[in-house]
């Protein structure tokens, strides 16, 4: 089991309370190339990362259709709003906004 499920099964009960719905698997995916591939933790976002993963490293290891971008912005925004909204995300990550905006 990857590191990062605990902190997924968190993030499902946050959204649960936030009363949103937004694609965990997706969430849990990237996490998964992030992990795998640079070693990064999934607290911490810094500034590109976003960018670097959705650029280089799905389009490199993942041979799956790319998601509907719509649905990949809520699902990192929420993802992001966990984190911050938590105390989880790493004090050396961007801002939610700029990685929204990645």
């Amino acid at each position: 089991m990857s590191d990062h499920r605990l902190i997924l099964r968190h993030f499902e009960g946050w959204l649960e309370k936030q009363q949103r719905e937004v694609d965990t698997a997706l969430v849990g995916r990237l996490l998964d190339l992030r992990g795998t591939y640079d070693d990064l933790e999934p607290t911490y976002w810094p500034s590109g990362s976003v960018e670097d993963l959705l650029l280089r490293r799905w389009s490199a290891n993942d041979h799956v259709a790319p998601p509907d971008p719509e649905v990949l912005v809520a699902a990192l925004e929420a993802w992001f709003k966990f984190l911050r909204n938590t105390g989880r995300m790493s004090a050396r990550s961007a801002e939610v906004k700029a990685l929204v905006k990645e």
